[in-house]
């Protein structure tokens, strides 16, 4: 049997930093990543996700999991309300505003 091989570390994978850089998470230390209040700390292949501002963080560890799997898991994570910034949430009232717009005026056509 051969020796199992330690897995590198996720924060010190260019396609993970990568990853959190387009959410607008930089790094803040070797081991974590900031954006506003919220934070992720990485040990090894275990991420601690954490909005900052009182609701609820997921501990997550993704050993074995392929790169395809990580950044699905952890986008659904981010996409969360908690992790939205007021930006993307005026975003979102505004497409649900331009929507409805059209919804009506497709309604009095008819």
């Amino acid at each position: 049997m051969s020796p199992e091989m330690p897995q590198r570390s996720l924060a010190d994978e260019p396609w993970f930093v990568d990853l959190l850089a387009e959410r607008g998470f930089a790094k803040s230390s070797p081991t974590t990543f900031v954006r506003g209040q919220a934070s992720i700390v990485v040990e090894g292949t275990t991420c601690c996700v954490d909005p900052g501002n009182g609701e609820r963080s997921w501990n997550t560890d993704f050993g074995g999991a392929d790169r395809s799997a990580v950044k699905a898991l952890l986008g659904q994570i981010l996409a969360t309300k908690a992790f939205k910034t007021e930006v993307d949430l005026a975003e979102e009232r505004l497409d649900k505003q331009n929507l409805e717009r059209a919804l009506t005026g497709i309604a009095m056509a008819i």
